[in-house]
């Protein structure tokens, strides 16, 4: 039995879990998004390396590359939690902040908010969500306040 293929998806994810916890914090959503690309190719791979034994054994070989793939899912969802996409989530689930236009970016660990709120009320509500959903705290806040701007 050729078992070759099945320890190469092994190998690769763990070393995909081993690299994002190893990797400095501005180097793992590359890592993240290098791992979604090729986590196909390597399920593929894997395939191609022990077809007469996943043929033989195709239960066994599905069941090895779902845990597999549910290893390299893993690897994702740190950056599907970030605090921007937590942010965005928050902003979109507003009953006023989902009608706005307003960009959500990160430097570091500070949030940094650019767009435009209707009203004082909005702007201080997207501040205190951003306040919230920082790591530390620190938010950035560059929305500009239609109201405000139309009585100048």
């Amino acid at each position: 039995m050729d078992c070759r293929g099945l320890g190469l998806l092994g190998a690769c994810a763990l070393g995909a879990v081993a690299g994002v916890i190893a990797s400095p914090p501005s180097a793992r959503f590359a890592l993240a998004v290098r791992v979604r690309e090729r986590s196909a190719l390597l399920i593929d791979l894997a395939r191609e390396r022990t077809a007469n034994w996943a043929a033989a054994y195709p239960d066994l070989f599905d069941s090895v590359a779902d845990m597999a793939a549910a290893v390299l899912q893993a690897v994702r969802l740190p950056w599907q939690d970030s605090p921007t996409e937590r942010l965005k989530s928050a902003f979109a689930a507003h009953p006023s902040l989902c009608h706005r236009a307003i960009w959500v970016d990160a430097f570091g660990s500070t949030l940094l908010l650019h767009g435009l709120v209707e009203d004082d009320e909005e702007w201080r509500h997207a501040d205190m969500l951003a306040r919230q959903m920082s790591p530390d705290g620190s938010v950035r806040n560059l929305l500009q306040v239609r109201r405000a701007a139309e009585t100048e």
